[in-house]
């Protein structure tokens, strides 16, 4: 009887002792989730489609907008996506602009190729209009550059990177959705005492 009383006595204390179920922490803002639909697209070049996101029910205009919501979330996984959307993004940005760089050049090579050849001279007979090896260079110049503006906005366009950055935003979201957590707790009021089952919302 006295091992059982003491037992008792015990009892709450290893349930005061009991560790409580590890809870997700709520970032500081009120984040809602991210919404994403395919929206078709229509050019001259043919029909597509691109990703239209929403938050809280209103259309995201930018991607970039995003991130204010992405970073808050603080999910490693969402935010290690969206800086690889960056750099690719300000790759892209270098690329545009070396590529346009290249393509006024090579139009200014050309120019002065075909200048240079229709320029009279008295004493060389009739001028020739045919492009000689300078304009031929700004006309690979020109391509080249043309090939770097295509594949610099590309890069700049929201692609893979971002679709991830809001999976695990939105998965983040899920779990840090507020439980309940149970444990054993010693109470005492005037009349009684004993051990009752808390939960913790």
């Amino acid at each position: 009887m006295r091992k059982l009383l003491l037992l008792l006595l015990a009892f709450p204390l290893f349930a005061w002792a009991q560790p409580d179920s590890p809870r997700p922490i709520r970032p500081a803002a009120d984040l809602k989730p991210i919404g994403s639909d395919l929206v078709p697209t229509y050019s001259r070049y043919g029909y597509g489609s691109r990703a239209q996101y929403t938050y809280d029910g209103i259309n995201v205009r930018r991607v970039t907008d995003l991130e204010k919501y992405i970073r808050a979330s603080g999910d490693v996984d969402a935010n290690a996506e969206y800086d690889r959307f960056i750099a690719r993004r300000e790759t892209g940005t270098v690329l545009v602009l070396v590529g346009t760089g290249a393509v006024i050049g090579g139009l200014i090579g050309i120019t002065n190729a075909r200048s240079d050849n229709n320029s009279s001279n008295p004493f060389q007979g009739p001028a020739r209009s045919t492009t000689g090896p300078s304009g031929a260079g700004g006309f690979l110049v020109s391509i080249a550059g043309a090939v770097l503006i295509g594949v610099g906005w590309n890069m700049r366009l929201s692609g893979q990177h971002v679709r991830r950055a809001v999976q695990y935003y939105n998965r983040a979201l899920k779990h840090q959705q507020p439980g309940v957590s149970w444990k054993l707790q010693p109470y005492s009021t005037f009349s009684n005492a004993g051990v009752g089952l808390v939960g913790r919302f």
